[in-house]
């Protein structure tokens, strides 16, 4: 709803993302920033399941 900074919510949805099946690092002053960093190599098909797997883990999270 606000600009204000969701800690416990970010390392909610990392923890998520680790239960689906892809890893996130987490970073900023707060602990508040998801970091996703794909190898360079990553094909279109991979990007699109990172994505699927991102937004539930998100959905997870944030739905409750």
């Amino acid at each position: 709803a606000g600009k204000q900074p969701i800690p416990a919510e970010t390392v909610a949805i990392r923890d998520a993302g680790v239960r689906n099946g892809i890893i996130f690092g987490l970073g900023g002053v707060r602990r508040n920033v998801l970091k996703i960093k794909p190898p360079l190599i990553i094909s279109q098909q991979e990007c699109d399941e990172v994505l699927d797997k991102f937004r539930q883990s998100v959905t997870q999270v944030l739905r409750k």
